[in-house]
C-alpha cells in the first residue's frame, strides 16, 4: 500500500504515494505520481525527494536499491513504470519497464542476475563491462576467469571489446 508523501521544492508544494517494497533481499521505492498532484512533479522533483524518501524509509544509500516511478493511465491508457538510475539521488536517468508492477519487478529481477563480461584495457589498467551504466563506474566484485577474485573500479563500456581483454565477469 502506498503512503502519502508531502513535499516542497522551493515554493512549489506537492505529493505523492510512496511504498517501500523487497526484490530478491534488495529494498526497491515505488515513487507515485498522483493525477491529483498540482504541485512538482516527481520527475521534477527527483532530487529534492532522493534524500527526504532514502531518511524517512531509513533506506542504506551505500547500499544498491531500486528507485521505481509510477504513474497511472498516461493519456493513451496504460500505466507507466520507470527505474531511475542516478548518482547518489543526482544526474536521473528513466529507464521504461513496463505497464505493471508485476512487469517492473520481473525487469528488476532480471538486472539482479545478468552475468557481464569484463575487459581490461591492453595499454593502461582500465576495466571496462556492459554491466556498468554509471558514467564513473563502480567498485564491483570481478570473478577472474583464472578462478580467482578482486575488487576494482569498472568503467562503462565504451569502447570496442574486441580491442579489449576479457579479464573475467562480474554478476549483479
Amino acid at each position: 500500500m502506498y503512503q502519502r508523501f508531502d513535499y516542497q521544492v522551493r515554493n512549489f508544494k506537492g505529493f505523492c504515494g510512496v511504498k517501500l517494497a523487497k526484490v530478491d533481499d534488495t529494498a526497491c521505492l515505488f515513487v507515485k505520481e498522483s493525477t491529483n498532484n498540482t504541485g512538482m512533479s516527481v520527475c521534477n522533483a527527483f532530487e529534492t525527494l532522493f534524500p527526504l524518501i532514502t531518511k524517512h524509509f531509513e533506506i542504506d544509500t551505500s547500499k544498491p536499491f531500486y528507485w521505481v516511478e509510477f504513474w497511472e493511465k498516461d493519456q493513451f491508457g496504460e500505466d507507466e513504470y520507470s527505474l531511475v538510475s542516478h548518482e547518489n539521488g543526482k544526474n536521473p536517468k528513466w529507464t521504461y519497464l513496463g505497464n505493471s508492477e508485476k512487469i517492473a519487478i520481473n525487469e528488476i529481477r532480471k538486472t539482479l542476475t545478468k552475468t557481464s563480461n569484463v575487459y581490461r584495457s591492453k595499454s593502461d589498467s582500465c576495466l571496462f563491462s556492459d554491466g556498468i551504466t554509471r558514467e564513473f563506474g563502480e567498485n564491483r566484485v570481478i570473478n577472474l576467469t583464472d578462478g580467482g577474485s578482486i575488487v576494482a573500479c569498472v568503467q562503462p563500456l565504451c569502447v570496442d571489446p574486441n580491442e579489449l581483454t576479457l579479464i573475467g565477469k562480474l554478476t549483479k
